[in-house]
């Protein structure tokens, strides 16, 4: 799971979303089926409304494997704090896309434009013919979730 946020509106007025990441060949159907028993279970047994969002994600490509744990390394270089979810690999003529959002702690010192290039750099060393599309966002906790960082 990943952009877990609870939103508080004030005394009894609470609710949880989170994005959670399947395997794009399962059966969108069962998933579904799976979230509802899940935000169900939260309503009934925590009184807590929960809104949760699919993210379907290749896990049968060795490639995109192989990228994501790399990458989730090389991050690392760059700031340990450092994650990433929702990669995508799409190739085309020329050069493959790699598409991810890389999530900051609060309060990260680097900008936006200065962390795209030095991931950029990091991913044309690996590869040339990789660009990188990336979404920057900044995590609503003050620590990454437990398993935020290889995902």
């Amino acid at each position: 799971i990943h952009d877990l946020i609870i939103h508080d509106y004030g005394p009894g007025r609470s609710m949880l979303s989170l994005h959670a990441e399947v395997p794009m060949d399962a059966d969108v159907l069962a998933v579904h089926d799976i979230i509802d028993d899940i935000e169900r279970d939260f309503l009934k047994n925590d009184r807590l409304p929960v809104v949760i969002h699919f993210d379907p994600i290749v896990t049968s490509d060795a490639q995109v494997g192989d990228m994501r744990r790399w990458l989730a390394e090389a991050l690392r270089t760059i700031d340990p704090s450092l994650s990433i979810h929702d990669l995508r690999m799409v190739p085309g003529v020329n050069h493959t896309n790699i598409i991810f959002d890389c999530v900051t702690p609060p309060g990260f010192a680097m900008s936006s434009a200065r962390l795209k290039e030095a991931i950029a750099q990091l991913v044309s060393e690996k590869d040339p013919n990789y660009r990188c599309v990336i979404t920057v966002e900044t995590s609503f906790a003050a620590v990454p979730c437990a398993g935020e960082a290889v995902q």
